[in-house]
């Protein structure tokens, strides 16, 4: 029996490494295989691209927006149909089976070079495989990395399941020779943003109905409309799946099947690229050359393991309750979509394999916040075992690199081989050194914030309930005095609780997505599940949990978040009276503004809280504040940018206060002073970062 099973852990449960038969066997012999894929739907025959690009030109939709922009423009419906064909033409897919043969050889190759093993959940797989003769299939992957793009199809042609035709968008159209390969591979282009431009909506709506009804393969589309530099889940992109959902609407086929797919990563290849990208630098243009030179790079690193998970299919029919006898009007529709689309982040969120490295990650910037270098592995092990006591009380596991190896054994692997860059193992005094000095001090601690964030996403209810029902005498004095017994340490929320905790979890909503209106389920979720943790110590594990340095590091991996809303909160304050000054404010810019004024504020302790810099926190903070009613949607005159005017100062306050206090609590707590909570000054006009009067 492996020590894994001895300890009560199991592994995460996807079993089957398709790489591992690349390693034995000849990579072109499989690639050139006999491939017959399982039976796929389609209305009648299936049609080739150039029979649906047609359709898609003379479809009654089509025709009618060309004759609409001619007459909005003042042009010939000849000059504006030209313009329809050059959109399909640079939109369409052309797929062939030689590119996919070519594109599995070459990713056999460098999976073997780059990766340990290809994870997937064969045997769910399985249970799916029926379902794609029955309906038309949509897949919804996660998107973490570049790697999503062509893994699903690699995965499906090792399984002789139907290739995926991908929703793409247009920065791949700078790779000269790898964008027309990814067409052949069944990739269609699309543009990042079209606005009201009706030709392109009319061109895009009928290319994917078409291609779904009479394609003959299922389609690929990232809910999430981009990847998530930060490692969690983005709020769902809702345009391209509310025109798919719309054929079940309209009755044109009976139904479709969602399926959502979770793929995680023990190392993202563009790691380094996202830490600069959250930081404000431009996102390097896509190129050919740019990505043979990558690759000479990458060459010479290891990442570790790949994890491929699927959810249930999702009957659109059944969801959205359209198998009724009556229409379904707009609004409700438009709800059904945005709630299916959430229930596919939730999906994504409950069958990921989480990255073990994620919650050395967490643990690291912990101790880095405390001013501290190192940590010995005994206690590093202490924290991750505690991480994988939560994760298992919400059905979740570890990705485990080596499955038949233990949780320290893989811990180490990873420690020695994988994350190099970011921490040193010292294996004579078996301790964990973290790698950030002066010089790399900001990329590396945004790197760990983006592993970090793949753990701390998953226990956000343990982290908030933590959080706010500390605010107690008793744990102050605990904290001071540093002894106390596991009852001390027992979570029992109380009203207050529960209302700071809803104020708090709608606040990160655009943070951390997850259902609505189950706040009260998930706090008292997490205080029985703690309780259960804190009263039942379990003695069959190597590595002892402790209960008071665990709770500690729940509460300080939110930190980062508070500190990035606090700071735009304050920047907002600073500014002169909205009702003088209506001019709407750039999102982007807005951005590099906040993180100047938290520079400023936080001075030296910036060092300890670099992950509060992330652009795309404060992004997510505007959008909270727009959903809420404190700010509004505005253009910006002139460039027409994304922007906001300040619509409710006193909301936005009101933020600032709460947020003020519990950053004020978490550094009372940690830095075990013992302070009665009315000699504790917030000034909420002051610009300051809260602090504790002593």
């Amino acid at each position: 029996m492996s020590q894994t099973q001895e300890n009560g852990f199991s592994p995460t449960p996807l079993l089957d490494d398709i790489l591992a038969p690349r390693k034995v066997t000849n990579d072109f012999r499989w690639a050139s295989r006999s491939w017959t894929p399982s039976p796929y739907f389609s209305r009648g025959k299936p049609r080739d691209i150039k029979e649906i690009c047609q359709q898609v030109l003379q479809s009654e939709a089509v025709v009618k927006a060309v004759k609409e922009v001619a007459k909005m423009e003042g042009k010939e419906d000849a000059e504006v149909q030209k313009r329809a064909q050059d959109i399909i033409h640079e939109m369409s897919h052309n797929f062939h089976l030689y590119a996919v043969r070519w594109f599995g050889l070459v990713l056999s190759k460098l999976g073997k070079k780059l990766y340990t093993s290809i994870f997937v959940n064969k045997e769910k797989l399985d249970e799916l495989r029926s379902g794609f003769e029955r309906y038309p299939v949509i897949f919804l992957p996660t998107h973490r990395s570049y790697v999503d793009f062509l893994l699903l199809s690699y995965v499906c042609f090792t399984y002789s399941l139907p290739l995926p035709i991908i929703a793409a968008g247009m920065d791949f159209m700078n790779m000269t020779g790898v964008a027309e390969l990814l067409r052949k591979s069944g990739a269609f282009f699309i543009r990042r943003r079209f606005g009201n431009d009706i030709l392109y909506w009319a061109i895009i709506t009928e290319y994917v109905s078409k291609t779904i009804i009479q394609g003959g393969h299922p389609m690929e589309i990232f809910i999430e409309g981009t990847r998530s530099r930060t490692g969690k889940s983005l709020p769902p992109k809702t345009g391209l799946l509310t025109s798919i959902l719309e054929l079940v609407r309209t009755r044109e086929i009976p139904d479709i099947l969602i399926l959502p797919i979770s793929m995680s990563y023990d190392r993202t290849l563009e790691e380094t690229l996202y830490a600069h990208e959250l930081l404000g630098q431009p996102k390097p243009k896509e190129s050919t050359n740019g990505l043979l030179r990558a690759l000479r790079w990458l060459g010479s690193q290891q990442y570790g393991s790949i994890y491929v998970n699927f959810g249930s299919f999702i009957s659109v029919n059944q969801y959205l309750g359209l198998d009724t006898l009556y229409p379904i009007d707009d609004r409700i529709f438009s709800k059904g979509v945005r709630d299916m689309s959430i229930q596919v982040i939730i999906s994504h969120q409950e069958n990921i394999a989480v990255p073990l490295f994620s919650a050395v990650a967490t643990v690291a910037l912990t101790e880095i916040s405390q001013g501290k270098k190192s940590i010995t592995l005994q206690q590093l092990m202490s924290y991750i075992t505690g991480f994988q006591k939560l994760l298992t009380a919400r059905g979740l596991s570890f990705g485990y690199p080596y499955p038949n190896e233990s949780l320290d054994k893989n811990v180490q692997y990873l420690l020695t081989s994988v994350h190099i860059s970011l921490v040193t193992f010292a294996e004579v005094d078996q301790r964990v050194w973290f790698n950030v000095d002066e010089d790399n001090e900001v990329i590396a601690c945004m790197q760990l914030q983006h592993y970090s964030n793949q753990l701390v996403y998953l226990l956000v209810p343990f982290c908030l309930a933590s959080l706010v029902t500390s605010w107690n005498r008793r744990e102050m004095e605990i904290s001071s005095s540093g002894a106390a017994s596991f009852e001390d340490l027992a979570i029992s929320p109380n009203q207050d609780h529960i209302q700071q905790y809803t104020y708090f979890r709608q606040l990160f909503s655009e943070e951390f997505v997850c259902q609505r209106g189950v706040e009260l389920m998930e706090i008292m979720f997490a205080a029985e599940t703690w309780n259960s943790l804190v009263l039942r110590r379990d003695t069959n594990s190597n590595f002892s949990i402790d209960p008071r340095n665990l709770r500690c590091c729940l509460k300080r991996a939110l930190a980062p978040f508070f500190i990035a809303y606090w700071g735009l909160a304050s920047t907002l304050m600073q500014l002169p009276d909205p009702s003088l000054t209506p001019e709407p404010l750039e999102i982007k810019a807005f951005g590099k503004l906040c993180q100047t004024t938290l520079r400023d504020k936080l001075g030296r302790q910036m060092s300890q809280y670099y992950g509060a810099l992330s652009l795309d926190c404060m992004n997510n903070a505007v959008m909270s504040l727009i959903n809420s009613g404190g700010l509004a949607r505005a253009k910006v005159p002139g460039s027409g940018a994304p922007g906001f005017v300040v619509h409710d100062m006193n909301q936005i306050s009101t933020m600032r206060t709460q947020l003020g206090k519990y950053l004020c609590f978490v550094d009372l707590i940690l830095n075990t002073s013992e302070i009665p909570r009315n000699e504790i000054e917030m000034d909420s006009d002051s610009t300051e970062i809260p602090r504790v009067s002593c």
